[in-house]
């Protein structure tokens, strides 16, 4: 619950982040299948709110629905893979994910994809996005840096991030439940972790 409760905070600060702070803290004590199980519902839960608000839902659709679908692809391998490797593989990856997404955003470093770039970029960085999060939880992190490199404002940023985590959750929602990996137990738990996790996100707001 404490996990989630600083997650959502740091959401509520910055607008995305709530995987990754939850998994790292989470997955440092319980069994990687199940920190992505516990943090499904509210990966999607609070998503919504910020996909949909601001009425450009369908725009960014539109204009990213490559990359997302690519996702989607990426996410469904992704999980089978959950179930096929070593978990201690899975979340040394992590933990690796988690440093050069820090590092990427502490010392500045960014990258340009032009228009006549992005065709070529999205569907591989989209496939990519999708193994990391059917693999490790972390949802979404190549395809933020894709959109960090397209140079978008921040409200359009958070709206089109937004709008992928919640279809990659999903999509992660859906293949964990054909894999057995959330029971009615882990489902609870993940609805009861929608409390700290939109507390948290409340206050981050505000800061």
């Amino acid at each position: 619950m404490i996990a989630l409760f600083l997650a959502g905070g740091v959401k509520g600060i910055i607008g995305l982040g709530l995987p990754l702070t939850a998994l790292s803290i989470i997955g440092a004590v319980a069994d990687l299948r199940l920190a992505i199980a516990l943090i499904a519902i509210p990966i999607i839960a609070t998503n919504i709110y910020q996909a949909f608000y601001g009425g450009r839902t369908m725009e960014m659709l539109r204009r990213y629905w490559v990359i997302n679908l690519c996702s989607v692809v990426g996410t469904v391998i992704g999980a089978q893979i959950l179930f096929m490797v070593d978990p201690n593989i899975l979340t040394t990856t992590l933990g690796v994910i988690v440093i050069v997404y820090v590092a990427i955003n502490a010392t500045g470093f960014a990258i340009r994809i032009s228009d006549s770039a992005s065709p070529w970029a999205a569907p591989p960085l989209g496939i990519l996005s999708g193994l990391l999060t059917g693999t490790t939880g972390s949802v979404g992190i190549p395809i933020a840096l894709y959109l960090q490199a397209r140079g978008l404002d921040k409200e359009s940023f958070l709206r089109a991030i937004a709008l992928t985590f919640l279809i990659s959750a999903s999509m992660l929602v859906i293949a964990l439940l054909e894999k057995g990996a959330i029971g009615k137990e882990t489902a609870l738990l993940s609805a009861a972790s929608l409390i700290p996790a939109f507390a948290g996100m409340a206050i981050g707001q505000r800061l």
